[in-house]
């Protein structure tokens, strides 16, 4: 359940309790809340941002994919890479996780 605490707070997603849901029936969400993503850029200016680490390195591709190239989720992806809370691997993780997709990225951006 912790594990989808940043999806849950990006895309505000309503749902049934996201452990009873199976992974490949989930829709797949496609824009970000601006106000999650507010509270994210701020939650990982805090001390111990754990939860929130684990919890984006869990979402699928697609999904940190969108987090990417919306405007408001690209602030969160900033906030994530300059948060000094954040150990180096940690971003290394999710720069590879990201790496795989950096073409289709470019072709995104408009």
């Amino acid at each position: 359940m912790s594990l989808h605490v940043v999806r849950r707070i990006l895309f505000q997603e309503n749902f049934l309790p996201i452990f009873l849901q199976d992974t490949d029936s989930r829709p797949r969400l496609s824009r970000v809340n601006y106000h999650g993503s507010l509270l994210l850029q701020h939650l990982f200016k805090f001390n111990n941002t754990k939860l929130l680490d684990t919890s984006i390195l869990n979402m699928e591709q697609v999904e940190v994919m969108t987090l990417s190239c919306d405007p408001c989720g690209s602030h969160v992806i900033e906030a994530f890479f300059d948060s000094s809370t954040i150990k180096m691997r940690t971003k290394e993780d999710l720069l590879n996780q990201m790496n795989v997709s950096y073409g289709l990225y470019s072709c995104l951006i408009r």
